[in-house]
């Protein structure tokens, strides 16, 4: 029974894992829409860690954010600071308060893409452009748009995942 378990979690973690990569590859090598890169990596680190409960979404979230951070000009380690702080708090929101569904990814997913293009924009755009409310407006809000609607499809594919490699709490 009990390696039984640790086979099928071990499973769940590498295709986990898996995805994530997918989506880091598809976010910085093929995904735009209009100029507007979708952030595939924001949503994967919320739904991940509404799954799987926030030490876990501390961990997706450092290596989404290290391969977001692998990628970007501003590699500081800003991105896997971020996504690790926000699979924490999803995961614990997930556990203590709210309910695991579609609406609950939707609205974590959406405040967390408000809150890292916000960031994103004061400290990287701020001081040193002058078209600053026109990068805001032409990018960055309709890039939350375009992530937050890929939560959609992302939700249900890990939700499958999740099913068919569900493991009891006992034991």
């Amino acid at each position: 029974m009990r390696t039984q378990r640790t086979k099928i979690l071990t499973i769940r973690r590498l295709l986990l894992v898996a995805v994530v990569i997918i989506g880091a590859l598809l976010q910085n090598c093929a995904l735009s829409v209009g100029g507007i890169q979708i952030c595939l990596l924001l949503p994967l680190s919320v739904i991940i860690a509404m799954f799987e409960k926030e030490f876990a979404g501390i961990l997706y979230g450092i290596l989404a954010g290290c391969l977001w951070d692998v990628s970007t000009t501003t590699a500081d380690g800003m991105k896997a600071l971020f996504l690790a702080l926000t699979g924490c708090i999803c995961g614990l929101l997930i556990r203590y308060i709210m309910r695991n569904n579609l609406l609950s990814a939707l609205v974590l997913c959406g405040a967390a893409s408000l809150v890292h293009n916000v960031l994103h924009w004061l400290i990287y755009v701020v001081p040193y452009a002058d078209g600053m409310f026109s990068a805001l407006f032409r990018f960055y809000i309709p890039q939350i748009s375009v992530s937050v609607l890929a939560v959609i499809p992302l939700y249900f594919l890990l939700r499958i995942l999740e099913k068919k490699y569900k493991v009891s709490e006992e034991a």
